[in-house]
């Protein structure tokens, strides 16, 4: 007789099915947790990493996107400056600067106690942070790699935003 699975565990593979990805779940039977890490490509910065925990001991279930680069020292104020400006903008989830080594993440943690969970929860919290995390790679990649600053930064990437918006309205163009 094998052993019993976590339910986190179940859960986890059911969203690891729904998405046909082969990682593997790392179980911690001790702690009653589980955790995936897998690789992700951020539009043109590939190598990133996804990792989702789990616990059946509190509930609780994190989603945290790390980017293939890392700040450097110099420019942690400008950073922090950015990342606050863009988790302003979100309702869900949160940028972070981790100072022990300069890592850059978005994350989501949600305490699912009580509810009964499938992989579609999982995809719920992974997708927006995949989305965020890929429409605001290049911003930070700016602001962590260059000696660009936050506002000016920002500022670019809501002029492209503006841009896009009067290109969709225009609609297309008479021959």
């Amino acid at each position: 007789m094998g052993k019993k699975q976590l339910q986190c565990q179940l859960v986890l593979q059911d969203f690891l099915d729904g998405r046909e990805w082969q990682d593997e779940i790392s179980v911690d039977a001790k702690n009653q947790s589980v955790q995936i890490v897998s690789s992700v490509d951020f539009g043109e910065y590939k190598d990133g990493r996804l990792f989702i925990d789990a616990s059946d001991a509190n509930s609780m279930y994190g989603v945290f996107f790390y980017y293939p680069f890392k700040c450097k020292d110099s420019k942690y104020t400008e950073m922090c400056v950015l990342l606050n400006r863009i988790n302003n903008r979100h309702q869900y989830g949160r940028y972070e600067l981790l100072i022990a080594d300069g890592s850059i993440r978005w994350m989501q943690k949600v305490d699912f106690e009580g509810v009964e969970l499938n992989g579609r929860s999982i995809e719920l919290m992974v997708d927006p942070g995949w989305q965020a995390a890929s429409y605001w790679a290049e911003t930070i990649a700016t602001v962590a790699l260059t000696k660009v600053s936050a506002e000016e930064a920002y500022e670019q990437q809501r002029q492209a935003e503006a841009n896009s918006k009067k290109e969709d309205s225009e609609g297309p163009s008479e021959l």
